[in-house]
């Protein structure tokens, strides 16, 4: 890939990161408590428990939220390893639950950063597996390529 394509995608990963950061944290209003559960699948036994209606909803929307990042950043990277970009959607949910702890703007929990790196990983696997069958593809019709003399 062109690295100014990669370019364009790197400047589109920064200007989602701000779309995220604006939606989850600076677009909220404070708080006066500091809301935060740092217990890992809390949200999954509430929900067993029938306590929360709507935290599965907002797992979900957590997924979705990072799919695009996910995608963005296997059009970025010149070398696309799956470790990376989970490395990078993990930093990016992190600071954005440490922002929401920090500045009393939302709710912090662990489950958000595990329901974002997965979001992250879909769309990067769907990029992975949509975009490197049609490169393995066209290299392969290449061969037949008749235009060469004969």
């Amino acid at each position: 890939m062109r690295s100014g394509f990669r370019i364009l995608a790197w400047a589109l990963v920064v200007g989602y990161v701000a779309f995220v950061l604006y939606v989850t944290v600076f677009g909220r209003a404070e708080t006066e408590e500091i809301k935060y559960n740092f217990m890992p699948f809390w949200s999954y036994v509430a929900t067993y428990k029938g306590e929360g209606v709507n935290l599965m909803r907002g797992n979900y929307m957590n997924v979705l939220m990072f799919v695009p990042l996910g995608a963005m950043l296997w059009f970025a990277m010149k070398e696309k390893k799956w470790m990376r970009a989970l490395v990078v959607c993990c930093i990016v949910s992190a600071c954005v639950e440490a922002l929401q702890l920090l500045l009393r703007r939302g709710f912090c929990e662990i489950d958000d950063v595990m329901h974002n790196a997965l979001g992250g990983m879909i769309g990067f696997f769907v990029c992975s597996l949509l975009f490197r069958k049609r490169a393995v593809r066209e290299e392969s019709l290449s061969q037949y390529d008749y235009r060469d003399g004969e």
